[in-house]
């Protein structure tokens, strides 16, 4: 059974979060801030850290480096509003730290949780190293290196991911539907996750350039353009 650390000082919302979680068949551990469970990590047995940011103690950056000091390898997971994504910008860096904003559908919630938990390869879906690109972009899907004009952009792993999907199908139109069931491996999530994670890929490898890669086919969904 996997464990899952759950982080929230808002005692309705953790009571409703674990609740989910239970009735998923995962087993719930709690703690009402970040430093607490600093404090309590080498006690506890977990596969996963849920936390909906709110320490005032210490900063997501500063937990997500002493947490992965130790445990480099459990994932965490932050939920928050839209305006805390600046905040925690930087940890996003991270590829074991994903972030979920509210308000978050059950059916969304459970399914973030199990690709956070899922093993990541060192390759994309199991292919061997190789470079792919469009335009001046390139990733590496191995080092997991992408780069626009010779300039390095860090992305999570859910934004590889989903630039990788639209890469390797460059010139074709992707619904929110076919990209669902690849990078999420569901179509029972709400969609507009699809736009959301567009936003952030095109906040990083569209507005710092001259012209945009990443469009929107209005009815239909996204491309990239060779």
């Amino acid at each position: 059974m996997k464990v899952i650390a759950l982080i929230q000082n808002d005692e309705a919302y953790l009571q409703f979060l674990k609740r989910i979680l239970i009735e998923a068949g995962y087993k719930v551990i709690t703690a009402k801030d970040e430093v607490a469970l600093l404090k309590d990590m080498y006690n506890i047995d977990m596969d996963l850290v849920i936390t909906c940011y709110g320490c005032k103690t210490i900063t997501a950056q500063s937990f997500v480096k002493q947490f992965h000091k130790e445990f480099p390898k459990i994932p965490i997971v932050f939920i928050g509003n839209e305006s805390d994504v600046q905040l925690i910008s930087d940890v996003l860096k991270n590829p074991k730290v994903d972030f979920m904003i509210k308000p978050i559908s059950t059916e969304e919630f459970l399914a973030r949780v199990q690709v956070a938990m899922t093993p990541k390869e060192n390759t994309v879906e199991g292919k061997s190293a190789t470079v792919i690109g469009a335009k001046d972009l390139t990733m590496n899907t191995e080092t997991l290196e992408v780069k626009r004009q010779n300039m390095a952009i860090v992305l999570t792993p859910t934004e590889f991911k989903l630039l990788h999907y639209l890469v390797v199908n460059k010139n074709k139109v992707l619904s929110r539907e076919m990209i669902l069931n690849h990078v999420w491996k569901t179509s029972y999530v709400n969609d507009r996750i699809v736009d959301v994670y567009i936003g952030y890929l095109r906040e990083k490898v569209d507005y710092p350039f001259e012209f945009p890669l990443i469009q929107t086919v209005i009815g239909f969904g996204y491309k990239i353009e060779d």
